[in-house]
């Protein structure tokens, strides 16, 4: 026979259990526990090129927005990747958030790319950026080789 007390505790066990599993999706939902890695959007940087990349992120935080090429892109892809000119603008929902004019003097080589990191902003998931590229000039050494805009979120160490 359930008691008062039988009924009480079992209510507090499934409200707290419910509790736990919407903050269990909660969690999910901005920190992006089971997402997948971003592998980045394929670009082709040419003289003269006007590219927008629109994307948007699964985890609340400082991300960094790069373009990177592989690091057989040409013998030495880091300084040829540093010749590429022209500008970089950041909007979300018409909004300006970031411009540099190109080549952003930070760069990193990582897990087999060139990475030169355009920004790094706070950003907020379920949001739309785009990203604008207008390129003026790309050395000849990079004009065949793909590239990618990643955006990563920044991990503290």
């Amino acid at each position: 026979m359930l008691t008062p007390r039988h009924v009480k505790l079992s209510t507090t066990l499934a409200v707290l259990l419910l509790a736990l599993s919407g903050y269990g999706l909660y969690w999910e939902q901005t920190r992006g526990a089971f997402r997948h890695k971003r592998a980045g959007t394929p670009i082709n940087i040419s003289v003269g090129a006007l590219l927008k990349v629109p994307f948007s992120v699964a985890e609340k935080g400082d991300h960094d927005v790069e373009i990177q090429y592989a690091s057989d892109a040409s013998e030495d892809v880091g300084k040829d990747l540093q010749e590429v000119t022209g500008r970089a603008t950041l909007t979300s929902s018409g909004a300006l958030l970031a411009q540099a004019n190109l080549p952003v003097l930070n760069e990193r080589f990582a897990k087999g790319n060139a990475r030169m990191v355009l920004f790094t902003l706070p950003m907020e998931p379920r949001k739309d950026y785009v990203l604008s590229l207008a390129v003026d000039q790309v050395p000849e050494n990079l004009s065949g080789s793909q590239a990618k805009v990643v955006v990563e979120l920044q991990r503290i160490i």
